[in-house]
This record gives C-alpha cells, structure tokens and sequence, in this order.
C-alpha cells in the first residue's frame, strides 16, 4: 500500500489515528523492504515519516541496518547500533559491508532520493566511517544533493562531511542553482 498513489494516504491515516500497537505493527511490516522502499518516491516519505515520528529506538536501529547488507536485511542483530559495530569484531568484513552501504546510498543518489531523515543517518555513518580514498567519489556523486540534504541535523553533518572531504572542482554553481547563487 506503501507505493501506490491513492492508497498510501491509507497508511499515512493508519499512522495518524492508529493505536500505538498498530502503528508498531505498521513499521515492522516494512522490515526487509526498507532498501525498495527508500527507492521508491511515492513511499520514501511514508519510510520518513514513520522513522522520524513512529519508530521507536530499536525498530529506528533495525531500519537502519537493512542498508549494511543483505545479512542484516535478512536477519537484524541486537549488538549492532551503528555501521561500526558491525564489522568491530569481524574486521575482513569492513569492505564488504561498506561497498553494499555504498551501492544503497548511491542508488538512492541517483534517484535523487535522499531527502529522508532515515537515509541522511545512514549517509553519515558511512561518511564517518568511510577510507579517506574511498570518501572522494562519494562526495562527488552528493554535491548536487547537498541542498537536500540541509534539512536533518544528520542531513547538515554529512553535508559539512561533503564539504570538508571535498575538492574545489567537487561543487560546481548547478549544484547551488536551487538557491538562487
């Protein structure tokens, strides 16, 4: 119901007048598909809306993990918090699972998806945590995205992230056209 045009005002009523229980059941639904429906433009601010108002602490942390991998899609780990505690103790498996958070997020970039409290903290937590060679191309592709990105205190610390971690030719004016010069 999520990614239709007419019957997601549905599911927005649900999380409007629904009880607490049903709005928690509502949110565990979307469990294994977060990646699709982040993707989508129709159910991306639904996924928004039910992070940032809906979710309580545990399900925002398993949201969050279906973006490190299809282990974590899959399957959701209790111990793991941020991107860096799931390879603090696996440590070969560090690229694997930032290359899988990479292809999440530049999937989303290039649909130009990424005004969405749930993928501003994923972004910040790979630009943290990410290899200074690696970051380069990563702030390239969020250049044109950054005025999407300045509304979320996570959103505003990856875009200072962008900016600091960037070359003077990474920001050109088309990625500022939106505000005027």
């Amino acid at each position: 119901m999520c990614v239709s045009k007419y019957s997601h005002f549905c599911v927005l009523r649900m999380f409007k007048y629904g009880s607490p229980t049903i709005k928690s059941k509502i949110v565990d639904s979307f469990m294994g598909n977060v990646i699709r429906l982040a993707g989508h433009n129709i159910s991306s601010k639904i996924l928004d809306h039910a992070y940032h108002t809906v979710a309580n602490t545990k399900q925002r942390i398993y949201l969050r993990q279906e973006f490190y991998g299809e282990l974590y899609r899959q399957s959701k780990d209790d111990d793991v918090k941020t991107l860096a505690d799931t390879f603090k103790d696996a440590i070969d498996m560090k690229l694997s699972i930032l290359s899988a958070v990479k292809s999440n997020i530049d999937h989303l970039a290039n649909k130009q998806l990424v005004d969405n409290s749930l993928v501003h903290a994923v972004i910040l937590e790979y630009l943290t945590v990410c290899e200074d060679d690696k970051i380069e191309e990563t702030v390239s592709a969020f250049a044109p995205l950054i005025p999407l990105m300045l509304t979320t205190k996570d959103g505003t610390q990856a875009a200072i992230i962008c900016f600091y971690k960037s070359t003077p030719t990474g920001f050109t004016a088309p990625a500022f056209q939106r505000f005027g010069k």
